[in-house]
């Protein structure tokens, strides 16, 4: 529609950011929030054959081959069910490069939002974030607690390999119908990480398995020591953001907004 193309770019970048920032905080401000954050990436492919496009070129999960892309960085708030606020990148900026601006931009809004404490969040993300530098940020800060998932380096594989069997116990976690998982708390050094880091470790004994390494790394909030098991749980909670993600391209025409 040429009226509707011809009114996106009248818009002037103030009242982009205008709307933005009063629709965004609206949504952090709201009740029921306790700054628990799941941090992703959505790649939106870009077909438009106008040239120059400073996007770069990205695998795009749903295709199966790389595109023309950006990256949608869409925190996700865990008690509300909610998306909050919304960074723009380029195809290559990977999550461990954008999650400072992340959390950043979250605390920005929950301030405008004028939301009790707004600087203490709680983070969960994937194998993305993973960044020794970045943990040792996240440790370093007083007010970041998070949950991420580790990624089994040969470094890593060697510690927790090396944990005394007598520190595992057997783990069904609900859903899960494999017999063979065990589970064990220890820390874990990593490259670039001045700070140790505090580990769940789920070990898969089936004979023959891909992937025997499942571990998570985390920081408690101050005065909270929660069951490994509990910190699991947790951290399956970043499925409702997966969903969302889905909700958002299938039922919203995501794509094409």
């Amino acid at each position: 529609d040429t009226t509707l193309w011809r009114w996106v770019h009248d818009v002037t970048p103030e009242s982009v950011l205008a709307f933005y920032q009063a629709t965004a905080s609206q949504v952090a401000g709201q009740s029921g929030s306790r700054g628990r954050f799941s941090m992703d990436e959505h790649v939106v492919p870009s077909f438009t054959h106008r040239r120059p496009r400073p996007l770069g070129k990205t695998r795009v999960p749903t295709r199966g081959r790389s595109y023309p892309a950006f990256r949608l960085y869409v925190p996700f708030d865990l008690d509300l069910g909610r998306f909050v606020g919304l960074l723009v990148r380029k195809a290559r900026e990977a999550l461990s490069q954008v999650l400072p601006d992340l959390v950043a931009e979250v605390r920005h809004l929950r301030r405008w939002a004028k939301v009790p404490d707004p600087e203490r969040v709680r983070l969960i993300f994937d194998r993305g974030g993973y960044k020794g530098s970045l943990f040792e940020a996240l440790m370093a800060d007083p007010q970041v607690s998070f949950i991420a998932m580790a990624r089994a380096t040969q470094r890593n594989v060697r510690q927790w390999a090396a944990l005394p069997e007598g520190r595992f116990r057997p783990y069904h976690p609900p859903g899960e119908s494999n017999p063979n998982l065990k589970l064990a708390r220890s820390v874990t050094h990593v490259t670039d990480c001045r700070y140790p880091l505090s580990a769940v470790v789920i070990r898969d004994d089936t004979p023959g398995t891909k992937q025997r390494w499942r571990v998570l790394f985390f920081k408690n909030e101050p005065g909270h020591r929660p069951r490994a098991e509990t910190i699991d749980a947790e951290y399956r909670q970043r499925q409702h953001h997966e969903t969302g993600f889905a909700q958002y391209v299938h039922a919203l025409v995501g794509h094409s907004l």
